[in-house]
């Protein structure tokens, strides 16, 4: 029997999971559903863990294994439940790849990293549908990074994703700026968006008004198309 935690994350995505079915990007929209059930998986082990629980880490340690199989499946057609737990889904798998060109915007190392194997094929999958992969630097509150994620994630929903998530580089981050009275963090956002969008501003997103967004920022919100 399935750990119950772990079967209410899965029945929690199964209506997006759905909504997907038909869709030219549903293997891309499915991936990065199971992408956040694993990262979800993940917490709930670790907090098995942290209380002795071991029988139950180990039961969601082997439904890790069956979703990670499922990131190699040729499609993803199906009920999210069957496709779990069905031990002969990985036997069409399909190798995705990354593009050497997609190297020359995007640094190697951003999707060559251990821990960001799903990315590398959300990324993959999105290239094959000729989505496009933008950035966006914009300068949130500290307190609000999760729930400005979470908003994000959102918002882009169906038409976008967010790939991964970093400190800006180009300016010193976690400042408490003049014009403001709280620390204020500068992010960068890897995004993948459909391609018959020509820009960001067509989802009217508003990111100004977004709670955590600062009145005064010390530069505006900055999307750049990166690839291709």
């Amino acid at each position: 029997m399935m750990h119950p935690p772990a079967l209410q994350m899965i029945q929690k995505e199964s209506e997006r999971w759905k909504d997907c079915h038909d869709l030219p990007q549903m293997n891309l929209l499915r991936l990065c559903l199971l992408r956040e059930i694993i990262h979800n998986l993940h917490s709930e082990k670790s907090r098995c863990l942290s209380v002795g629980m071991k029988q139950q880490a180990q039961e969601i340690r082997d439904l890790e294994s069956k979703i990670d199989e499922l990131r190699e499946a040729q499609s993803l057609q199906g009920d999210l439940d069957n496709l779990v737990q069905d031990s002969a889904f990985g036997k069409n798998k399909k190798n995705r790849l990354i593009p050497e060109s997609l190297y020359l915007h995007l640094d190697r190392d951003k999707l060559q990293r251990y821990d960001r194997k799903w990315e590398k094929t959300i990324a993959a999958e999105a290239i094959s549908l000729h989505w496009k992969f933008w950035c966006l630097d914009s300068w949130v509150q500290i307190s609000y990074i999760e729930e400005w994620n979470k908003y994000l994630t959102t918002r882009l929903w169906p038409h976008g994703l967010v790939l991964f998530t970093e400190s800006a580089l180009s300016l010193k981050n976690d400042i408490l700026h003049p014009t403001n009275t709280v620390p204020l963090w500068r992010g960068h956002w890897i995004i993948i968006l459909d391609s018959q969008l020509k820009h960001p501003s067509e989802l009217s997103l508003n990111l100004n008004q977004w709670p955590g967004t600062p009145e005064k920022p010390p530069t505006p919100a900055q999307w750049k198309l990166i690839y291709p």
